[in-house]
């Protein structure tokens, strides 16, 4: 039952309309074993029809209420409307198509409690195709620890990918109230950069137990080529380094090691793309930015590869065993 004065946690619910999987997705939120929360859907669009329909969903919640906005403002711009008018002390961000599972708020609850130094708490994660069908279960959290913030940010500099995806984490309010999210980063790795940021002076809580089903599917917004993700992410990871020296003098040790380690990681993303690439020209993308970044003897391997007649089927064919492997192992 949700406090009249200040619930547990806000749900902010972002969304442009689509409802095809957001029924279950507020049904898992409706399943919570921790039902002191309030929601809140960012209804960023103009069809009538929707927010009606949005307006009984959220009925159907404690507190649940539709903020709408007919103008289609930037994702993080969405987000922080529903920082303005969250009363929880905690708060999460949930996509309109993935699934939690019953103790999901109650455990990393339960957890940022136990460990206030962490400004944010989240897990491993189970994923789901468009029918939702378990498809696979990553695992990139070995144990359940606080890992400390500068720790934090190596791991995600060096894997180029969160451990924990932003749908899936609880905020501290307090911690965003610091800063909300930067509303002129891009939608794509803008949350890392939010993440790191918090971390400098925070920790993160890291739970190994999964907690949230993740729906991959033709929709879903990440979905980049990794030539263009990949000098994306590099740009961004470099950026932050740069930003973090100015911030914290001191530190220009620890920004230097973080740029080291962004080169090393858009050479594993274009080599990955050159892998898992669908079409000759996107494989050619991904050797001829190795070659621009200073990667050359490794596109010239990829070539010699490709010269023997290692086309894009064989390569699917690879990329597909690899990652049905890293989705049952890493």
């Amino acid at each position: 039952m949700t406090s009249e004065l200040s619930p547990r946690v806000t749900i902010c619910l972002p969304t442009i309309g689509r409802l095809t999987y957001m029924q279950e997705t507020l049904d898992s939120l409706k399943a919570q074993t921790l039902d002191d929360y309030e929601l809140l859907i960012l209804y960023n669009g103009t069809d009538s029809a929707v927010l009606e329909k949005l307006h009984q969903m959220a009925g159907e919640h404690p507190g649940g209420r539709v903020l709408p906005d007919e103008n289609r403002m930037p994702m993080f711009a969405n987000f922080n409307r529903g920082l303005r008018e969250a009363r929880g002390e905690y708060v999460a961000f949930f996509h309109d198509d993935d699934v939690y599972e019953p103790n999901f708020l109650s455990r990393t609850i339960a957890e940022l409690d136990a460990f206030p130094h962490a400004a944010f708490a989240g897990s491993n994660y189970y994923i789901i195709d468009s029918h939702s069908r378990l498809t696979g279960h990553r695992r990139l959290i070995k144990r359940t620890f606080v890992q400390p913030g500068h720790d934090f940010i190596r791991e995600l500099v060096r894997r180029g990918r969160g451990a924990i995806p932003t749908p899936g984490i609880v905020f501290r309010k307090s911690v965003f109230d610091e800063r909300g999210w930067d509303e002129t980063l891009s939608m794509h790795f803008g949350d890392f950069v939010v993440l790191m940021e918090m971390a400098e002076a925070h920790d993160a809580m890291l739970i190994a137990e999964p907690l949230l089903r993740i729906r991959l599917h033709g929709r879903n917004a990440s979905n980049v080529p990794l030539s263009i993700a990949g000098p994306m992410l590099y740009g961004t990871l470099v950026k932050y380094a740069e930003n973090l020296e100015e911030r914290w003098p001191h530190m220009s040790d620890f920004a230097r090691e973080l740029r080291h380690s962004s080169r090393a990681t858009l050479r594993r993303f274009l080599v990955w793309g050159w892998v898992s690439a669908d079409e000759e020209e996107e494989a050619q993308r991904c050797t001829a930015l190795l070659r621009e970044n200073g990667h050359r003897l490794v596109a010239a391997a990829l070539d010699a590869v490709g010269a023997i007649g290692l086309g894009a089927a064989h390569r699917r064919g690879i990329a597909g065993a690899l990652r049905k492997l890293g989705r049952v192992t890493s």
